[in-house]
């Protein structure tokens, strides 16, 4: 008798101990969502002979020419989780702004982004998710006059930001990539088309997955997705094809002390689509914000900057750049 209550004892340590690991590297701090003034709406479209799924965030205005932005959640996510990652601030920024915000699913969860190498249906199935985004923004933004697309995505998400810029780059007028690199050219599934579109990427150098200086993408040793370039090489490649020369050094306050900070260098050349490298220096596969957390076991969130805020500013300089 005495054994069996060691052994059940032993048993709810054990059963403890993995819950509070669990919740320690798997958990997350995610901010409550806001009272917002527009209107969060569920939709359908076929495409590709395969009905697909988004959300649409309306403002109670809507402006003229109005900012489309595509936020793309990461590999396994949907609409919904990369709205709630991004802490509801692209409603928000919506509101001020009069922007339409599109939270699309990926087919079964993933992006068939450029990397030859992704291991989920979206890529071998050859999805055709470019088509898929601008038949979107043909029906929900040119009612409002011509709009102005941008594409935000983490993960999964920046790589298929990415192939928007690459495939179509006159019809962005930007993008972000949060944690992600551009494929190496032995991974590479994409042709680059003519032409340039303003480009912002925002990783960390601590990322356990989109590896910083380059190499191979795995999912802690799993679901090897090839191999990337470096952050700096990324940046340079789309600082070359959007013509710029001059590198500049932004600088960014360290006001909380979490181990990280935020440094970037831009090419900013008037008259050419603008390209930023913001460096998140100790940061993850995560993205910055002042008042959450995205699971530990990503690596560290910078609590320095407001991710969302900071494309939202880059995306007014690559509006401002194209006229």
């Amino acid at each position: 008798m005495r054994a069996l209550k060691i052994i059940a004892v032993t048993l709810l340590i054990v059963i403890i101990a993995i819950g509070v690991m669990y919740q320690y590297y798997l958990g997350s701090d995610l901010v409550a969502e806001p009272r917002l003034e527009g209107a969060l709406t569920g939709h359908t479209l076929a495409h590709g002979g395969k009905e697909r799924s988004y959300r649409l965030y309306t403002p109670k205005e809507v402006a003229a020419d109005p900012p489309v932005v595509f936020v793309l959640h990461g590999s396994d996510g949907d609409g919904d989780r990369i709205r709630a990652l991004t802490a509801y601030e692209f409603d928000k920024i919506a509101d001020a702004h009069g922007a339409l915000i599109v939270y699309p699913d990926g087919y079964e969860r993933h992006w068939n982004d450029c990397r030859a190498a992704g291991p989920y249906a979206a890529n071998e199935e050859n999805i055709d998710d470019v088509g898929f985004l601008l038949a979107i923004a043909e029906k929900h933004g040119s009612p409002h006059g011509t709009p102005k697309l941008f594409a935000t995505g983490l993960s999964n998400g920046g790589h298929m930001a990415y192939r928007l810029a690459l495939e179509v780059p006159e019809a962005m007028t930007g993008i972000a990539a949060i944690a992600a690199n551009l494929p190496a050219e032995s991974n590479m599934d994409c042709t680059e088309q003519p032409g340039s579109t303003a480009v912002l990427v925002m990783n960390g150098t601590a990322d356990p997955v989109n590896p910083y200086a380059g190499g191979t993408v795995s999912l802690f040793g799993t679901g090897n997705r090839g191999m990337v370039l470096s952050t700096e090489a990324t940046t340079e490649f789309w600082a070359k094809k959007a013509g710029q020369d001059t590198t500049i050094a932004v600088h960014y306050d360290d006001t909380v002390d979490d181990g990280t900070r935020a440094a970037e260098i831009a090419w900013k050349d008037p008259g050419k689509p603008p390209v930023a490298n913001l460096t998140l220096i100790g940061g993850g596969h995560t993205i910055p914000h002042p008042d959450q957390r995205m699971p530990r076991l990503l690596g560290p969130t910078a609590h320095d900057i407001n991710g969302p805020e900071e494309i939202w500013k880059f995306f007014e300089e690559a509006m401002a750049a194209r006229g």
